[in-house]
């Protein structure tokens, strides 16, 4: 495991589970939240995302990282690169007990994750994409699983005890570590 992509529904626990794959395998982790949320970018749209396709493009050319982050415009530069692809495909509850969890506890307060001007915040738009989550994006992103499945591993965990099952299995400096497909029943 040298490339790690860690995706699912805001509210999921990507970047918590960023820095726990983190800390087991020593590599390097990158929040895409935090770099797209930057004060860098420009307001013009379209130039906005074509600077952060390649900046994306530029992310993953590294030999070792850990990518967490959705950004759908930039999922088949992220999985191509890949050689572990964790979805976390929990159910709407969990998720937006999650989200709404974090926007408490990180009120007027920094995420470690994100940059130091950003402010959690909830909108009815966020909230109703949470909602559509399983409806509305989970059908591509396993599409997207399906396609890019060759030579990878696919850990597609439904509940955060699949999660800890399968942290349990990453051995100690476990770049090296050479695991099967994986996905959980349904």
């Amino acid at each position: 495991m040298n490339r790690i992509l860690v995706i699912g529904c805001p509210g999921s626990g990507k970047s918590v589970l960023s820095y726990k794959v983190a800390s087991v395998t020593g590599l390097p982790l990158i929040h895409l939240d935090s770099l797209y949320h930057d004060d860098r970018w420009p307001d013009d749209a379209k130039l906005k995302t074509e600077q952060w396709k390649m900046l994306v493009q530029s992310l993953v050319e590294g030999k070792q990282w850990i990518i967490d982050g959705n950004y759908k415009g930039t999922y088949d530069l992220r999985m191509r690169a890949a050689d572990t692809i964790i979805f976390l495909d929990y159910p709407r509850w969990l998720t937006l007990h999650r989200m709404l969890k974090r926007r408490i506890e990180y009120h007027k307060k920094q995420r470690p994750d994100m940059p130091a001007t950003w402010r959690e915040k909830i909108s009815w738009d966020f909230l109703l994409f949470i909602w559509s989550y399983r409806s509305r994006e989970r059908p591509r992103v396993l599409s997207l699983l399906t396609q890019y499945s060759s030579g990878r591993t696919i850990v597609i965990a439904r509940s955060p005890l699949e999660v800890e099952r399968w942290l349990s299995g990453i051995p100690p400096s476990g770049l090296r570590a050479v695991l099967s497909l994986r996905t959980f029943p349904e």
